[in-house]
């Protein structure tokens, strides 16, 4: 028994990272159920989008797109502006043509050395900023969503 139930946790966490957006936000709602249905229609609607909406609060926010990965706080003469960002990971590859000296044996048994040309795909991922969200006094104020091309 014991057993069985660590293998559910072990695949219960690597499915967790497999889980779509719209899975993600549904199951953020199921989680606060009460509070998602003290919003009036509309909100919960674009909620469900996963969409954000100017004077949406924090908690909306948060149902629609999730906890952010960086907060900043900017003060001026208006007050406390705070920034949510949310970023997401890109995998990019580069090729590349890369000479490499290769060991062989000749047809009379010499040892030799040829250069050898090869094609090397280097991945390396990168966080690239998906959307930012301003808050003022409490409620959304300015967003921006960002696609990469």
């Amino acid at each position: 028994m014991k057993i069985l139930r660590l293998a559910l946790i072990f695949f219960s966490v690597v499915l967790a990272g497999c889980i779509t957006p719209e899975a993600q936000r549904e199951r953020r709602i199921a989680e606060n159920i009460e509070l998602f249905y003290e919003f009036p229609e509309e909100v919960r609607e674009a909620i469900r989008r996963g969409e954000v909406e100017i004077g949406f609060d924090e908690d909306m926010v948060r149902l629609a797109v999730g906890s952010p990965d960086r907060v900043s706080r900017r003060k001026n003469a208006d007050g406390e502006l705070v920034n949510w960002q949310y970023f997401e990971v890109v995998k990019h590859s580069e090729y590349e043509w890369v000479r490499m000296p290769v060991p062989y044996t000749d047809e009379k048994g010499r040892s030799r050395v040829r250069d050898e040309s090869f094609l090397v795909d280097r991945e390396y991922k990168d966080l690239e900023l998906k959307m930012e969200v301003d808050f003022s006094k409490g409620k959304v104020v300015a967003f921006e969503t960002i696609s990469s091309n």
